[in-house]
């Protein structure tokens, strides 16, 4: 992957921003896609990774996504999360349940919604 791509909830617009960094050229921020309005500052404090990965309709992973998963033979609805420099697949229904992104045992992921416009936050 040569580009990272990010996106941020815009909370004025309702609507999310998309931008990116070029590894190749070591560029850095190059600005939005959608010609958003919210400030560099905010994109820095608020962004969300794209994973590298799609769901099973084609539709990029962010972190923030909320998905259905089939995971060893079990259907749950997670969170897409961040941490120790890795994707991970969080249940907050089910204590402990984390799981890499990546995990063998995963057979189908399909995003449902994100943690800004699902209504439980």
């Amino acid at each position: 992957m040569n580009n990272l791509e990010f996106r941020v909830y815009n909370p004025d617009n309702k609507r999310f921003d998309y931008w990116g960094f070029n590894v190749n050229e070591m560029s850095g921020f190059c600005g939005l896609t959608t010609g958003g309005s919210v400030s560099i500052k905010y994109c820095q404090e608020h962004s969300e990774q794209y994973t590298g990965l799609k769901d099973k309709n084609g539709k990029k992973i962010f972190v923030g996504d909320r998905a259905i998963i089939t995971y060893e033979y079990i259907t749950r609805a997670v969170e897409i999360t961040s941490k120790d420099c890795s994707f991970w697949i969080t249940d907050n229904n089910i204590t402990n349940f984390d799981c890499w992104l990546g995990s063998k045992g995963i057979t189908s992921i399909e995003i449902i919604g994100n943690i800004h416009e699902s209504k439980d936050n």
